[in-house]
């Protein structure tokens, strides 16, 4: 994932020009301890506990009338409940899925969307994140490729998205309205060979859609970002996307030792909000390090 910055409600459109984007590596490896430094002419900052939503933005392109599964949002016993006819401004239920602990969760179709096919039968027995349905929203949608780093933070539904079209308008909410990839079997694992019917997007690349306000002039192929807010942390250790250098899952800060030397750490990486993020280990609350953070060039032990 490389970061991008996200103040706020607001969508940038430039991408953080840090550490952790600009080494594109697969995971540094344990470096030899850097220079003795006093810190005097290097700024230090602590690690420090917080909240942090993971923001992941993604290079986008408008696309018109998308189509996109429907997801069971838990395992059990599928019932489908309403015809295939198109929703209005408001979400519709569709069907639902009865748990083995008789509780139900609903399959949501989207607003201005409509079923094409379903994939699964009433009856069946579905796992959460199964594609149940195809459908097809009636409108513009930004529609981006998903990086392989960043999949595990769609295994979350999206809190919220933005999206902002490249010399255009923006930002703007754009809901997810599915994530597009291979079908899957009962058990959950992939499966390329599902008869899933010609509405079903079988690229082996998985793509996010969402859906753009109705009242924005757009036309099809324009070029965007898409800003999408999905798991959130509570109290974890946190420090400043560009005191870490690497890649979105393990990197190197300059650690300020006991005697005021500055040594190299490895730490491994979470959550991220393109301006902070999670330190999932090797360091602790209250350890200071040095910015900018370490050299990843030629020179660097690899």
């Amino acid at each position: 994932m490389s970061p991008h910055r996200h103040p706020g409600p607001a969508l940038v459109v430039l991408g953080l020009a840090g550490a952790l984007a600009a080494c594109g590596g697969p995971g540094a490896s344990p470096a030899a301890p850097g220079p003795s430094a006093s810190g005097d002419a290097a700024r230090r900052v602590q690690v420090v506990a917080g909240d942090i939503t993971d923001t992941v933005v993604l290079d986008a392109a408008v696309v018109s009338s998308p189509t996109f599964p429907l997801a069971a949002a838990s395992t059990g016993r599928l019932s489908i409940q309403a015809p295939a006819g198109p929703s209005g401004a408001d979400p519709v239920v569709v069907a639902s899925v009865a748990a083995p602990d008789g509780s139900s969760k609903p399959v949501l179709l989207p607003p201005f969307s409509r079923v094409d096919v379903w994939i699964a039968r009433s009856g069946d027995m579905v796992v959460a994140g199964m594609p149940v349905a195809s459908a097809t929203y009636s409108g513009f949608a930004l529609r981006a490729a998903i990086p392989p780093e960043d999949l595990t933070a769609f295994t979350a539904p999206a809190t919220s998205a933005r999206g902002q079209i490249v010399k255009g308008p923006g930002p703007a909410d754009c809901p997810v309205v599915g994530v597009v990839g291979l079908p899957v079997t009962a058990a959950g694992g992939l499966d390329p060979s599902a008869g899933a019917g010609p509405q079903v997007d079988l690229s082996s690349d998985p793509v996010v859609v969402c859906a753009l306000p109705r009242d924005l002039f757009l036309l099809t192929g324009m070029r965007g970002l898409l800003a999408i807010d999905t798991a959130t942390v509570h109290a974890v250790p946190l420090l400043p996307s560009d005191a870490v250098a690497g890649d979105s899952q393990r990197g190197l800060v300059n650690l300020v030792m006991p005697d005021g030397t500055v040594a190299q750490r490895v730490v491994e990486l979470g959550v991220s909000d393109g301006d902070r993020i999670q330190i999932l280990s090797g360091l602790a609350v209250g350890d200071t390090v040095t910015l900018p953070a370490p050299d990843l060039g030629p020179s660097a032990s690899r």
